[in-house]
């Protein structure tokens, strides 16, 4: 699809990652091939000019395929540099990612102090034994070290290193724009406290970490007058979880920025309160982990909400003036072609934007 339809948004781990190696003494480059759209060897000489200390790639289940194809070249270009794996497929299958690639290693869950950790040990020449949430080779072998904790004060953690992304060139799929301009990416937490059976949670856990409301704020602020964005997307899993400290980022948008902005949410948190309070500081897009429109099936998918959970959650954001965008399974565990007919029926009939 031609990016400029089908849409792209800043990479976040990628630029935190960049950042917090950057804070260690590191240079470092982000190749954004969302963006560049290189082929494998063209990728692997662009990295070939930085003649880089190490490279890392990251990708979901969806385009691990593809992420093989690039570790491929890289390795032939590169023999001699190690090439590490992360993101939420290899988070999730870190014996299986090295197996199936020309990985060195694999970066378990998180991954500043770990690269970081990494980074310093080829550096200077030292074995990888004992370095925390990382699965290697080593003599032919696979050792898995022990898990590294959760970073519990994300507030510590640099802004993401957007200076090293094509700011510009990000902006949501064309039928989801509110502006015509850039759009900025926020993460305000890591974890959820939810436990959908569908969901890895394999690189934020379920262990919810804040930033303070300021430190989101202000971000959104550098967004907008040093990157230009003209609209702003929160990326949490579920940004409602904490509605009080939701309604204070949102009221901060308002003020320091006036930007446009959306929000992954549940349908169980919506209240006419809330949505009135969003609408009024700029809310334009609620997206909803909506799934089903059966009952049984969200309950097998541990969902913790009802088909009227997501009807009433529609019908206020309509409104509200926000438009719904539900996201929907078919072939959950339990789902049968009656519980599909069902599903595609009731959202028919509740009639999301999206």
């Amino acid at each position: 699809l031609n990016s400029s339809v089908a849409g792209v948004t800043q990479p976040l781990g990628a630029a935190y990652l960049a950042s917090y190696l950057r804070q260690g003494g590191f240079t470092v480059s982000i190749i954004d091939n969302c963006v560049e759209r290189l082929s494998p060897e063209k990728l692997a000489g662009r990295a070939a000019e930085k003649a880089p200390l190490l490279i890392g790639l990251t990708s979901t289940t969806t385009n691990f395929n593809n992420m093989l194809r690039l570790a491929a070249a890289l390795k032939s270009r590169l023999p001699a540099v190690p090439l590490i794996a992360g993101g939420q497929h290899a988070s999730a299958l870190p014996e299986q990612t090295l197996r199936g690639g020309p990985f060195d290693a694999v970066v378990i869950g998180e991954g500043e102090e770990t690269l970081l950790e990494l980074a310093l040990k080829f550096a200077d020449g030292g074995s990888l034994e004992g370095v925390k949430g990382v699965c290697y080779r080593h003599n032919g072998k696979i050792r898995s070290n022990p898990p590294r904790p959760l970073i519990a004060d994300i507030d510590r953690l640099p802004p993401p290193a957007y200076d090293l992304l094509p700011m510009a060139a990000y902006h949501p799929s064309l039928s989801r724009r509110f502006t015509t301009g850039p759009s900025g990416s926020l993460l305000t937490a890591r974890g959820c406290a939810y436990d959908c059976s569908f969901c890895s949670k394999s690189v934020f856990s379920k262990t919810i970490r804040l930033r303070s409301p300021e430190s989101v704020v202000e971000e959104a602020r550098l967004l907008k007058e040093k990157y230009g964005a003209t609209e702003l997307i929160v990326w949490d899993d579920a940004f409602t979880t904490d509605r009080q400290r939701a309604l204070e980022i949102a009221r901060g948008f308002k003020r320091l920025t006036g930007l446009p902005w959306s929000c992954y949410t549940r349908t169980d948190h919506a209240s006419d309160a809330l949505y009135s309070e969003f609408a009024a500081t700029g809310c334009r897009e609620l997206l909803f982990g909506a799934e089903s429109g059966c009952d049984a099936v969200l309950a097998e998918a541990r969902k913790q909400i009802t088909a009227r959970d997501t009807e009433n959650a529609v019908a206020l954001a309509r409104r509200h003036g926000i438009s719904s965008f539900c996201s929907i399974i078919l072939g959950l565990p339990g789902d049968t072609p009656a519980t599909i007919k069902k599903t595609v029926d009731f959202f028919v009939r509740i009639n999301p934007d999206y």
